[in-house]
């Protein structure tokens, strides 16, 4: 059976140009399988193909493309970031935890210094 997806993804190439040799390589690489692509292209006829379709070449190298950093280890620069940070919120919370409780104090100071 004849996968709609990938005989839209070849007519889509050719539309713009590319031979399809070099579509069903890309289809190939992004996962799809060869025996798949090789059936869509036999059938999608008369559309600037030759009748039979070219295999495709297993010999190329995959490119893994990264898309995120999460397996990637942290560098000592932002672990020093990291820290800094966390200090600085130990400190706020510290403020507000000693406001808190000093409340009275600290009211009476801000009156003794607005007048």
């Amino acid at each position: 059976m004849v996968r709609e997806d990938i005989v839209g993804a070849l007519q889509s190439a050719l539309a713009r140009g590319y031979p399809l040799k070099s579509a069903m390589q890309s289809l190939y690489n992004a996962g799809y399988s060869k025996l798949d692509i090789e059936e869509a292209a036999r059938s999608m006829g008369n559309e600037g193909m030759p009748s039979q379709a070219q295999p495709v070449s297993t010999s190329e190298k995959k490119v893994v493309q990264r898309v995120s950093g999460y397996e990637k280890p942290t560098s000592s620069g932002s672990n020093i970031l990291i820290y800094i940070l966390g200090g600085v919120l130990v400190l706020l919370i510290g403020g507000l935890v000693a406001t808190l409780i000093f409340r009275e104090q600290v009211v009476d100071f801000i009156k003794g210094i607005t007048g």
